[in-house]
């Protein structure tokens, strides 16, 4: 599918935006259970009321400020790190019928 998850440090999230079909997001949705398993986290799954495409976002649950160097910017970068690695795995392949 190639599509590469996006970092948004001011909404505390990681997404996986597609230009998807609504077939297409209904049969990754499907297999909401197992991508879940595979992130280790649960997902928020938007299919944008219409709008083309959809996303799907995991949320760091911890305050931080963007601006700031401290520890908790630090703990969140690893974080998004750690959660666009886990997203790219646990989404490879479901969309070109390869998963």
């Amino acid at each position: 599918d190639g599509a590469m998850p996006r970092i948004d440090a001011q909404e505390s999230q990681m997404q996986s935006p597609w230009d998807a079909t609504e077939e297409e997001f209904s049969r990754l949705y499907s297999r909401k259970d197992e991508i879940e398993q595979a992130v280790g986290d649960p997902l928020d799954w938007d299919d944008r009321s219409g709008r083309d495409g959809f996303t799907v976002s995991l949320r760091y649950q911890k305050p931080f400020d963007v601006r700031s160097k401290d520890e908790r910017w630090q703990d969140a970068q690893k974080w998004l790190i750690d959660a666009m690695v886990r997203m790219r795995e646990a989404f490879n392949g479901k969309l070109d019928g390869a998963g």
